[in-house]
């Protein structure tokens, strides 16, 4: 190993850990919520740290270049990010009166 690639593993392995427990906090947020913005934010999350650590196995095993990892890290990077921005625009809050479901409203309209 060049001395380097002990700090790319590890902010490898750090991007992996904290982009995962951001997708799972906003998996379980959606779950309790079922606001499909929290989906797609867990979504965008898991993209980000899937696509940073796959390249880094990638090119680490030999199977590609370091611009063919870089690649698909920055696509996956890319997508995470697309995804993450149509979580923040996706508009399907409840409004007040509109839409309310019973426990919103305590079984009474």
């Amino acid at each position: 190993m060049f001395p380097s690639e002990p700090l790319l593993v590890a902010t490898k392995l750090a991007t992996l850990a904290l982009g995962s427990v951001i997708a799972v906090v906003a998996h379980r947020a959606y779950r309790r919520t079922g606001n499909q913005s929290l989906r797609a934010l867990a979504l965008g999350f898991g993209l980000l740290a899937t696509g940073a650590v796959a390249a880094g196995l990638l090119h680490m095993s030999g199977a590609l270049s370091l611009a063919e990892s870089q690649t698909i890290q920055s696509l996956c990077t890319a997508a995470g990010l697309a995804v993450i921005v149509h979580s923040l625009l996706i508009d399907d809050a409840p409004r007040p009166g509109v839409g309310q479901d019973q426990r919103s409203t305590g079984g009474h309209n």
